[in-house]
Formats: structure tokens, C-alpha cells, sequence
């Protein structure tokens, strides 16, 4: 991250992402200077993530909870992923989004403006 800040004008940035990518399990215990932290779960991966994942789920500022048009098509209980996430971190907020048909998206941009201020 480092050496590639070096070839991007900050000065036109309002947002920097930087992806962890990968899974659950990768490092989260890492401070790179962020100002709020995502943590994406999709819905087709099962609704006992917060529980089986902690570590990752600990540090989440946001919780997003990809592909929930995909719900109906699945097992996935939004009370045992709920009941999980306020046992593992009850402080952060989880927005549930698609990107089939938009659902959360205005919400995840109100969320990343109001980090901003």
C-alpha cells in the first residue's frame, strides 16, 4: 500500500478503498490508517459467519450483506446472521445490499459520505 500511494494524486481523492482480498480468514488485525472498515458476507455463504469468522467480524465498522436478492434461493436465516453479529459486534452497522438490483447502495454511500465528515 505503501509504495503504490506514491502513483496516486491524493489531492483529487475524497475515498480510498483498499481491498483485503481474499476471504474471512485473512488478516484483519492490520491498521492501515482507515477511517471505517467494510466487511462484505455474502447471503450464498450462510448466515453462520459472524460466529465462525469473529475476528473479521470484530473489527467491522460495516457489515454488508451482498447478494440478498439471492435470499429467497437459499437457506439463509437473517435472525441467526443478526443474532451472530450482536454476540460478535454489536456496534456495527449491517447493510444489506445487491448489486442485481441496487438494493442498500444509497445507503452504503450515505454511510462512506458521513465517514467524510
Amino acid at each position: 500500500i505503501r509504495s503504490a500511494l506514491g502513483s496516486i494524486d491524493l489531492e483529487d481523492l475524497s475515498i480510498l478503498f483498499i481491498e483485503n482480498v481474499g476471504n474471512l480468514i485473512c488478516p484483519a488485525s492490520y491498521y492501515l490508517g482507515e477511517t471505517g472498515r467494510i466487511i462484505v458476507s455474502s447471503v450464498t455463504e450462510g448466515d453462520d459467519k459472524p460466529e465462525k469468522y469473529p475476528s473479521i467480524f470484530k473489527i467491522g465498522d460495516l457489515i454488508l450483506l451482498n447478494k440478498v436478492d439471492l435470499i429467497e434461493q437459499t437457506n439463509f436465516s437473517m435472525d441467526n446472521f443478526t443474532r451472530g453479529m450482536k454476540r460478535i459486534n454489536s456496534q456495527a452497522v449491517t447493510l444489506a445490499v445487491s448489486a442485481t438490483d441496487g438494493t442498500g447502495f444509497e445507503e452504503l454511500r450515505d454511510w462512506a459520505i458521513g465517514k467524510l465528515h
